[in-house]
């Protein structure tokens, strides 16, 4: 399936496997336009990346500072609704609840 336009792809969580993050990767540039993905990790999924070896990959490790729960995050949440497109956020985050229910092996 197609999804026409799309720019960006935002993956909260390592998928399954190295083919099923390239399937989703692949859903952005298509047709010669150029697109943008974002992987996001959590500490202990970051050994997925070891599977994208021959990939380009820029890692930003965020500091503890930003990590931290309150304030900043609602700063955060607040420019991503200015950002990002009307409802990604809550089907995004109808995603990572999908991912944090499923069982992970």
């Amino acid at each position: 399936m197609d999804y026409p336009g799309v720019t960006k792809v935002i993956q909260v969580g390592a998928p399954v496997s190295r083919d099923i993050y390239i399937h989703r990767v692949g859903r952005t540039g298509r047709a010669g336009k150029h697109g943008d993905a974002t992987l996001i990790l959590s500490p202990f999924e970051k050994s997925f990346v070891r599977e994208l070896h021959d990939i380009p990959i820029r890692d930003h490790e965020l500091p503890d500072s930003e990590i931290e729960t309150g304030e900043r995050e609602e700063k955060v949440l607040a420019l991503a609704r200015k950002v990002v497109p009307e409802g990604m956020l809550e089907e995004t985050f109808t995603s990572l609840l999908g991912y944090c229910i499923t069982p992970h092996t």
